[in-house]
């Protein structure tokens, strides 16, 4: 698809080191946010930020599992009319990729990723279970990089961003695959 920008190694490693590390580096400098999160958790975090772009080679070269991808789905791009129709917005961010850069955002817990894969498999992306994990791990990990960035300058003002800044980081951390 020449008209739309791809989900490859290039804007793996754009988002890390202009989005995310400036604003990390920002953060971890703070003795207050050392104390709310921990030397351990930042640690970690590091560890997973410098081999994401490894880690997610084989999803970005996997093309079974590319398609159209909104690539910044969460609760303030998903508008519901009538408890019904359901408008997806703010596609500004779109990419062709894997569609595993959209699922963990939607997906908190092992039914909805087991629902999600049980619909995939009905519509013929039938991923096997352990490579549906590893994707599913690797994608977590990447995207609570990406959307921690957005939180790491206001969580002490805002309870929403600190308690988003946590789950992020619990993607990054603890992903419902490990």
């Amino acid at each position: 698809m020449p008209w739309i920008s791809n989900v490859d190694r290039s804007h793996i490693v754009d988002m890390i080191e202009t989005r995310w590390r400036p604003s990390w580096k920002n953060a971890i400098e703070s003795p207050s946010f050392i104390e709310e999160f921990g030397s351990t958790l930042i640690g970690e975090i590091e560890a997973v930020a410098s081999s994401i772009a490894n880690d997610l080679e084989t999803l970005i070269e996997d093309e079974h599992t590319h398609t159209l991808i909104h690539n910044d789905l969460n609760p303030g791009n998903v508008l519901i009319h009538n408890n019904e129709d359901v408008y997806f917005i703010d596609w500004e961010e779109a990419r062709y990729g894997s569609l595993f850069f959209d699922i963990p955002l939607r997906c908190a817990h092992m039914r909805q990723v087991e629902i999600y894969r049980e619909a995939l498999s009905s519509q013929g992306y039938d991923i096997p279970q352990n490579q549906f994990e590893k994707y599913f791990s690797s994608a977590s990990r990447y995207l609570g990089i990406r959307y921690m960035s957005w939180n790491l300058g206001v969580w002490q003002h805002s309870p929403q961003a600190k308690n988003d800044l946590k789950k992020y980081m619990k993607m990054v951390t603890e992903p419902l695959f490990s």
